[in-house]
């Protein structure tokens, strides 16, 4: 993932991951801010993952954006 900054040194930000139906198979860890995608052959499909970054400043500002993941059958 790529790496967040705020020109607020003094705000910490916040990452929310949102895996939705992709779930059984994909987890995302905090600590290392990667994600381990382990799909078996019955998640064939297209998944949607979102990411939210927050900060804590006043206003609060975030931003997030989306990606896909392409679970191809097993040839």
């Amino acid at each position: 993932m790529p790496t967040a900054s705020d020109p607020n040194a003094e705000d910490i930000i916040t990452t929310t991951v949102i895996v939705g139906s992709a779930l059984s198979f994909v987890t995302y860890s905090k600590t290392t801010r990667t994600f381990n995608i382990v799909p078996q052959s019955l998640n064939v499909g297209k998944y949607k993952i979102q990411v939210i970054l927050n900060d804590n400043g006043t206003p609060s500002l975030s931003t997030s954006y989306s990606f896909d993941i392409i679970v191809p059958p097993s040839s």
